[in-house]
């Protein structure tokens, strides 16, 4: 998969099963300062929800691993996280010059592997959503790289509150991507918080939860 020698050189795992909104194009973009030489996705692929994210991958050179789960799809115990464990270990010491383990995870499980790649001197990029990501692996990690649509709510958000005195449900609206369905469901995931209007003439006031799991993650604030 990757070209430049001169590079950090690095392999990407996905856990398919566990990021399913995210953009292998988008994470692409944040590793390009590295040389990407493996990519390899792992899930039982029988699973039409995953079909785009498959797709994706495979055009863009990921091998993808098929994880079966009995007869009918998740009959059986799921053992993505373990097989995965497994194959980072195997591939690693195969491949002795890598520098960069991307996990594309945010499964606590993968916190022991986490520990043993950093033990052995490689560093570790933890790439998954803010609404699923362990605090301990975010925490593990060398670098966090938050994926899928929630990531990037939260960054327009926070930047539209640092240019403007507060925020309103209908300026919000306006001024950003995000639908008034968006908005509601981020208010009742707690990672917005309204502040209810006074009168008719004062509007309710939209802020940041700074004390939300997915904001922290997303923006490193507080002692995450």
């Amino acid at each position: 998969m990757g070209k430049t020698q001169s590079l950090a050189k690095a392999a990407i795992f996905v856990d398919a099963e566990n990021q399913t909104d995210f953009s292998a194009v988008a994470l692409l973009q944040n590793l390009l300062h590295l040389n990407i030489i493996e990519g390899i996705a792992f899930a039982d692929w029988r699973d039409f929800r995953l079909e785009p994210n498959a797709k994706e991958l495979e055009n863009l050179g990921f091998q993808l691993r098929h994880v079966y789960s009995g007869n009918r799809l998740g009959e059986q115990k799921d053992k993505t996280d373990e097989i995965m464990a497994y194959a980072v270990r195997s591939w690693v010491q195969r491949h002795p010059e890598i520098e960069i383990v991307v996990l594309v995870s945010g499964d606590h499980y993968f916190t022991d592997l986490v520990r043993e790649l950093q033990n052995g001197g490689k560093r570790v990029t933890i790439a998954a959503s803010p609404m699923s990501v362990s605090k301990e692996l975010r925490e593990l990690a060398d670098h966090y790289i938050p994926l899928g649509q929630v990531a990037g709510w939260i960054k327009t958000l926070n930047t539209l509150e640092r240019q403007n005195r507060y925020l309103t449900f209908t300026f919000t609206i306006r001024k950003s991507d995000l639908s008034p369905d968006n908005l509601r469901w981020l208010i009742k995931c707690g990672v917005l918080q309204k502040k209810q209007e006074i009168n008719d003439r004062i509007p309710g006031k939209l802020f940041l939860n700074h004390q939300s799991h997915a904001v922290q993650m997303v923006l490193g604030t507080s002692a995450v």
